[in-house]
């Protein structure tokens, strides 16, 4: 994809994928449940980035299930796409 770039960091500890797109830099967390924990690394990964990176990076979560609980957790700037099941109806 043209204007797109993807790298690898360690930032707050762990391994993150950089997304940098139109000038925007992209702290992009894959996983398949997150967990409470993760929203805490998330944020201490964006302090990191911008420490050394001198940029505000956009936090950004795809993950295949978030719990309700952690959702209540998650305050912006942090991204979340996820699938939501739809509810049957009774």
């Amino acid at each position: 994809m043209e204007g797109v770039s993807v790298k690898q960091g360690a930032y707050g500890g762990r391994q993150m994928d950089v997304v940098i797109r139109n000038g925007e830099h992209i702290l992009l967390e894959i996983t398949s449940s997150m967990k409470s924990g993760d929203i805490d690394k998330l944020y201490a990964s964006g302090d990191e980035y911008r420490e050394k990176e001198g940029m505000e990076p956009i936090l950004m979560v795809a993950a295949s299930y978030v719990p309700p609980s952690v959702m209540r957790r998650v305050l912006s700037p942090i991204e979340i796409f996820s699938y939501e099941e739809q509810e049957d109806e009774a």
